[in-house]
Formats: structure tokens, sequence, C-alpha cells
């Protein structure tokens, strides 16, 4: 603490359970290639012979795609996105406020019906 402060450094405690939403760089940098690995992980998860070679690739994907993502534009961006810098309240609160005013969705069961079958008529 002493050295952030010998540079003029804020520290900022984020509350929490919050971090989802108040992480700057959760926000802008990681959620992209962190979508993306899941979404190309799945094409990578098998036992074949080419399996070492397809997880290399995807290493190497990987690490462009990241490269692309952290710059110093988008992490500027996490930071307005959440509020943070410049402060603003309501960036800060906009995900939980839209939570609660999500529409309810219906939860009532249904009774499942019998499929009806087209009816073939023998003359």
């Amino acid at each position: 603490m002493e050295t952030a402060a010998e540079h003029k450094i804020q520290l900022l405690y984020l509350p929490s359970h919050t971090s989802h939403i108040t992480q700057p760089l959760d926000v802008a940098c990681f959620f992209p290639p962190k979508a993306a690995f899941h979404e190309a992980s799945r094409s990578f998860a098998s036992f074949e012979i080419r399996a070492p070679q397809q997880k290399q690739l995807f290493i190497k994907t990987y690490q462009t795609a990241r490269t692309l993502v952290l710059t110093e534009d988008n992490i500027w961006a996490g930071f307005r996105a959440t509020g943070i810098f410049s402060f603003s309240r309501r960036r800060a609160l906009r995900p939980v406020f839209e939570a609660q005013q999500a529409p309810a969705t219906d939860l009532t069961p249904t009774t499942p019906q019998r499929p009806s079958w087209p009816r073939f008529e023998v003359k």
C-alpha cells in the first residue's frame, strides 16, 4: 500500500460477490477470450490421434486472441463499462437493476399430452 501511495495510485476495494460486474478486466478483456475458449474447446476435446496437435494449435490461437484483446483501449473500456473510472454509480449498478427488472418466466408445470397421430381409415 505504501508503494501505491508513493506513486499516487488509489486503491479500490470491491464489494464481495460483485466481481463479475465490477472487475474491469473481466468485463472488457478476459470475458471475450474466455467465451471463445469455451466455444473452441468443444472441438479440441477428443481422444483422436491428432488431439495433441489440435491442442497446440488452440494454445497458439488463444495466445493470439489474448494479445489482440489486451489493449490499452479495451482496458480503459472495462473501467468505463464498470463505472469505476470515471466513477458512475448508474453504470456500476446497471447489471443489478437489470436483473431486478427482468420479466418473470412462467414456471407453471404443464401436463404432458399424448401425441396425436394422424388417423388412417381403411376402406
